[in-house]
């Protein structure tokens, strides 16, 4: 017997829920019980949140992590290493990403996805359950389950599938959309890959109705500006400058952030978030990315305070480095010389603290889409791009642009959202190159992995695999 492919750690997530809370009732399928679903839904859902940020707990290996708590991250920038960073490290299925060696054994292609359709499956079963929470809980938890579910659609469309073209029919093969959740296991499932014109019809819908109703206050879960800031990486994502536009100067206008008074404020602040944090997963006791094998400190963090394991893996690049300026905050405060195994290896400071929370989204990024699109559009919604670039660079201490370009601007995001997950994903959308390797060469998308393709016989493999 074989499991359905988006789901093949469901018994051992809903059993590891069970485990720590003792609240779902496990029998050969999953339920929730009408007499208290409503904190049973909660349950589920938090545990769909658990999973972006981690794994280890959740029944996962030890030896690569999480969603958001590592892979999400790290695999975009390995994917456009050249100029920008190495990798020194000993995990093979990282080296051959950076070689753009990849075959369809990859355990970190493999890990991603299976993390990711657990992820979807919890969001989904979640929806399946809203008719058991009560009526005032329903539609937040429906908008909850629908912003990760389209987020976590919007990652694997980008990573598994080839870019969204504008003016494009975009029917190329994207990622399979289950809507249901599956709480046994079966036989052979077939499920096709829906086209990425599909896929991104569906992020759509999932973030939108999250927008419209989410609170604008919930804590470390999403709010309607956390869907309103997805929404914004979405439409950038497919060259959609005046709705990026829209929602990006709305976070900035009408959600409660403001831009962090030093660039070393906005990392590594433990369990509370800097004033520019619009979206983090948090690190606990039960549900940490660890210090080693699987998260962002093992990657990046060597040594330094706070003391921990991580191995110095990725080093940035110097001549990626010597693109800042001397005196620029984001050269002098964000990168260190490793203590660890690779001591005297360049790092990143932006994941210096294995006990911190893990950014996702921040307001300087929101700065970053309203200044592209305001450029690209001829418009100045909420501030001129000049003046929005230099609100940032002024911030770091570096010398304020006396004019604007598309090429400053793009530039300026390599330089502020470094080593934050954005690498492949803005020389794709921008039809860049990496070296000499185009922005549309199949070896730039993760294979599907092998033990998927042998679960479901409809899935179509990856150009190159």
């Amino acid at each position: 017997m074989k499991m359905k492919i988006y789901s093949m750690v469901l018994l051992v997530l809903l059993l590891a829920s069970h485990a720590c809370n003792n609240k779902l009732d496990i029998e050969p399928t999953s339920s929730i019980d009408a007499g208290k679903g409503t904190q049973d839904v909660e349950l589920v859902l938090l545990g769909a949140y658990a999973i972006m940020g981690s794994g280890v707990s959740q029944g996962f290996t030890d030896d690569i992590d999480g969603l958001y708590g590592a892979n999400l991250i790290v695999i975009p920038d390995l994917l456009a290493a050249d100029n920008y960073l190495t990798w020194t490290g000993s995990f093979t299925q990282y080296r051959n990403i950076v070689e753009r060696n990849m075959v369809n054994t990859n355990n970190a292609a493999a890990e991603t996805w299976r993390r990711a359709y657990a992820c979807v499956n919890s969001a989904n079963l979640v929806l399946a359950n809203l008719s058991k929470a009560d009526g005032d809980e329903r539609t937040q938890f429906e908008a909850e389950a629908r912003f990760i579910r389209g987020i976590i659609f919007f990652e694997l469309v980008r990573l598994y599938a080839q870019q969204w073209v504008p003016g494009a029919a975009n029917n190329q093969p994207g990622i399979p959309l289950p809507l249901q959740p599956t709480v046994t296991i079966s036989g052979d499932v077939s499920i096709p890959r829906s086209t990425v014109a599909q896929v991104y019809t569906q992020v759509l819908e999932d973030l939108n109705f999250a927008k419209e109703n989410l609170p604008e206050e919930n804590g470390f879960r999403a709010s309607t500006f956390t869907a309103s800031g997805f929404l914004a990486r979405v439409f950038l994502q497919r060259s959609e400058f005046s709705q990026a536009l829209e929602e990006a100067d709305r976070v900035i206008t009408e959600g409660p952030y403001e831009l962090a008074g030093s660039v070393e404020e906005i990392y590594n602040t433990g369990a509370s978030p800097s004033t520019e944090s619009i979206f983090e997963t948090q690190q606990t006791d039960q549900n940490n990315a660890g210090q080693n094998n699987g998260a962002l400190y093992g990657f990046y963090g060597c040594g330094g305070s706070p003391a921990g394991n991580g191995r110095g893996d990725i080093n940035p690049d110097s001549t990626f480095y010597n693109q800042y300026e001397e005196l620029d905050e984001r050269r002098t405060e964000l990168f260190y010389e490793g203590s660890c195994t690779k001591s005297g290896k360049l790092t990143t400071g932006k994941w210096k603290d294995p006990y911190s929370n893990y950014l996702v989204m921040r307001l300087t990024e929101m700065y970053l889409i309203r200044a592209e699109c305001n450029f690209r559009l001829g418009t100045t919604t909420g501030g001129t791009p000049l003046e929005d670039v230099n609100l940032i660079r002024t911030r770091a201490n570096a010398t304020p642009l006396p004019t604007i370009s598309l090429a400053s601007i793009l530039q300026e995001r390599k330089l502020e959202l470094a080593f934050e997950g954005f690498g492949i994903h803005d020389i794709r959308r921008t039809q860049g190159t990496i070296g000499s390797v185009a922005w549309n060469n199949p070896k730039l998308v993760l294979p599907i992995p092998l033990r998927e393709l042998n679960v479901n016989t409809a899935l179509e493999q990856n150009t190159g695999y």
